[in-house]
């Protein structure tokens, strides 16, 4: 129905600390879009890990991905910076703040 995964920090994501998490790959199959059980998941995972979590909490996304904008927003991520992937392992790179 729905999932996402957290990521700890490491070398392709260099904006990162070591105690940071990302959450990525959030995704909810398309017969249950827009009935917010992904920003149900992301909420209760926020609040799973705030609980604990030392680092910052990065969702990353694309530009050209307005769900996933609308949905990061919606949970209180603000935004930080435009990056893009960059050399042969394919390291974002922050680009403009």
């Amino acid at each position: 129905m729905a999932s996402l995964l957290v990521v700890p920090g490491y070398f392709k994501w260099p904006f990162m600390k070591k105690d940071d998490l990302q959450f990525a790959y959030v995704m909810t199959n398309h017969e249950f879009r827009g009935k917010g059980i992904g920003e149900m998941m992301l909420r209760r995972a926020v609040e799973r890990f705030s609980r604990w979590q030392t680092g910052i909490l990065w969702y990353v996304t694309d530009t050209g991905n307005p769900a996933s904008i609308r949905l990061c927003t919606k949970v209180g991520f603000e935004f930080f910076a435009y990056a893009k992937l960059t050399g042969l392992f394919r390291i974002l790179k922050v680009i403009s703040a």
